[in-house]
Parts: structure tokens; sequence; C-alpha cells
């Protein structure tokens, strides 16, 4: 036995807020930066913390394309 409904289910209905209709063709991060910028580097998010009791790791990023 299925627990499906019977009939069809109808679609959540769309937020209605300016700019949701359509997208930018590119990012672009300054204002973004602008804003959390300052608060992440309070919060000191971007410091580093070695933890010897904790195992170390090493990302293999390929290399650049040189063409």
């Amino acid at each position: 036995m299925s627990n499906a409904p019977t009939q069809p289910v109808q679609p959540a209905q769309p937020v209605d807020q300016p700019g949701l209709q359509s997208l930018s063709k590119s990012f672009e991060p300054a204002a973004l930066e602008a804003h959390w910028g300052p608060a992440w580097e309070q919060s000191g998010l971007y410091e580093p913390t070695l933890d010897a009791a904790k195992p170390s790791f090493a990302v293999q990023l390929p290399p650049p394309n040189v063409t």
C-alpha cells in the first residue's frame, strides 16, 4: 500500500519579493564582501588553527591549465 496522495499536489506559491524574478548574468561579490567581510575577520574565521591531536591532511589541486 502506498501513502502517496491520490490527487496531484499543488506546487508552493512563489515568494513575492523584488529581485527574485530574474538573476544577474554574473556574480558581483563586492557588496556581500563589504557587508560580511569585517564581521568574518573580527570573529577570527580566517585564523588558522593547529591542533597536534588532530590528523593532518593535504588537498591536492590539479595544475593550472597551461595552453
